[in-house]
């Protein structure tokens, strides 16, 4: 038999019983997940480490992977008892108590909940510590609040012990903040105070608030006795809890009654070890409610991806993609410095062909110009100004197109997103970090990828931009722009298509010969 307890601090799950050392080894050794960035690591390349993260530390394991490792053990045949656990979890929570509170909560608003935040927000209350993935467009800013209101109706947030909101962004602290407001019908009186952008850190404020809606960037600006008055950590993008200040904020902070995260791309790459670190932080995976979930239930309308490839056959005589393909066969012996050299080369010469490549652009304008509803682009380069370059050509061709990025003032942002929720016939580019994450668009029919990426969280997030519900709107449009003669692109796309079939998206796939 294992047998474990619970540390008074509510962090670490301590063994104190196993069958055998070996069986010991055994489940230590299942603690430990290859790190994704292992091969970029010149001494993993060269054999002086081998690249996993353990989370075993001598005989204890963070609290946040007890559902892991119970359901690891069991699976195995060993019979386990973890000290502490159910005394620990709400297991005796009462489930129409909790749907009557939100039924009450929401009457008289704009909000009507849906079965699956119901589930969410009863689950995050049963396990304390948990992670969520939930869809992009699901509600997670509705169920924060649901969350926080219970909690500081059962007096367990209150000014002592107060409910963070970490926010991904500067700019989502204000939002948030806003339909927090939008969302109270005066059944529960929260006193929120937001932290980041131009709102800065005031004692007095902080002092007297229940709720802190902030970034993990502002979280390293505070005192570290701040931490002793949390009393529940919620992190918004449940993916980003794995970071650093975020960790420390909850190392940091006095035992924690409840800890969760929210995330639409929580269980990408799970067989790395970025996926226990967010668990190590949050607690076991309680629900999962994709995107697929949301379009089959009606919330949100259908996806048809529209993978464009240009051929660039015709064009394989000129001198710079002739040195380009020349350089691309130079490749060095394969498990050697010089190869992983080679590769980076390899791909920010093909970004700088790219974001170059005047015909391709012309190639990407002429496409948008043939959408008949408003169009959100998305790159990644702007350092190059691409973005820059799509905005100025759209409005040289008389197609009205706003432009956004890091630097855009927020006050620009809201009058731009404002102007297209109005309007039909008004464009949107944006930079991935600006727009992937956090921002409401309902009045978007089509979304072009103007540059080629491969992180599924940024898939994930990039389209959910989309899946807001509006009346009468049946589809979203993504336009894939895939170009057949780089070697990293083709690559990627791959790897996007994989995704795609994985969430059943239409797929349709068009040739463009530039």
């Amino acid at each position: 038999m294992f047998e474990f307890t619970l540390t008074l601090d509510f962090k670490y799950i301590q063994c104190i019983q196993a069958p055998s050392e070996l069986e010991f080894f055994s489940l230590k050794n299942y603690f430990r997940r290859k790190n994704k960035s292992a091969f970029m690591n010149p001494g993993v390349r060269k054999g002086y480490m081998d690249g996993y993260d353990s989370f075993f530390n001598d005989v204890y394991l963070p609290i946040g992977l007890w559902g892991e490792l119970q359901t690891y053990l069991i699976n195995r045949g060993h019979d386990v008892i973890i000290h502490g656990l159910n005394e620990f979890l709400n297991f005796n929570l009462n489930k129409d108590e909790i749907f009557h509170f939100i039924d009450d909560l929401f009457e008289n608003t704009v909000i009507i909940p849906r079965w699956y935040q119901y589930e969410s927000i009863y689950r995050i209350l049963k396990y304390r510590y948990s992670a969520q993935q939930l869809s992009t467009s699901s509600g997670k800013t509705m169920i924060s609040y649901a969350v926080a209101s219970y909690l500081k109706h059962i007096d367990q947030v209150h000014r002592n012990k107060k409910f963070v909101l970490i926010v991904p962004r500067a700019g989502l602290v204000r939002q948030t903040y806003d339909k927090f407001n939008l969302y109270n019908n005066g059944l529960v009186r929260l006193n929120v105070m937001p932290l980041g952008d131009k709102d800065k850190f005031i004692p007095k404020l902080f002092d007297e608030c229940d709720i802190l809606i902030t970034t993990y960037h502002s979280l390293n600006n505070i005192h570290k006795d701040c931490f002793n008055k949390f009393g529940t950590i919620n992190v918004d993008e449940g993916h980003t809890a794995k970071t650093d200040s975020i960790s420390n904020a909850i190392k940091l902070s006095s035992p924690l009654r409840y800890r969760f995260g929210l995330s639409g791309t929580l269980m990408v790459d799970m067989q790395y070890s970025d996926y226990y670190k967010n668990l190590e932080q949050l607690g076991p995976v309680t629900m999962i409610y994709d995107p697929k979930d949301l379009i089959d239930d009606g919330f949100a309308p259908n996806v048809n991806i529209c993978q464009v490839t240009f051929n660039y056959d015709n064009r394989i005589k000129e001198e710079k993609i002739e040195m380009y393909l020349s350089f691309r066969e130079s490749k060095p012996p394969e498990d050697t410095d010089e190869e992983l050299q080679f590769y980076k080369d390899l791909y920010k010469i093909e970004r700088d062909m790219i974001i170059d490549d005047s015909v391709r652009l012309h190639a990407i304008i002429d496409y948008i110009k043939t959408l008949n509803k408003n169009v959100l682009v998305l790159y990644n380069d702007v350092k190059g100004e691409y973005g820059k370059k799509i905005c100025n050509e759209l409005n040289k061709n008389g197609i009205y197109t706003k432009y956004i990025d890091g630097n855009t003032k927020g006050s620009d942002r809201f009058i731009y997103t404002d102007e297209i929720e109005k309007n039909d016939n008004m464009n949107l580019v944006a930079s991935f970090g600006t727009f992937s994450t956090g921002i409401d668009l309902k009045n978007i029919h089509y979304i072009v990828l103007a540059e080629s990426f491969k992180s599924p969280i940024l898939i994930g997030q990039s389209i959910g931009r989309g899946l807001r519900e509006l009346i009468d709107k049946k589809w979203i449009t993504v336009v894939d722009f895939v170009d057949n003669l780089y070697k990293h692109t083709m690559k990627q796309s791959k790897i996007r298509i994989g995704i795609y079939k994985k969430q059943n998206y239409k797929i349709e796939k068009k040739e463009i010969i530039l």
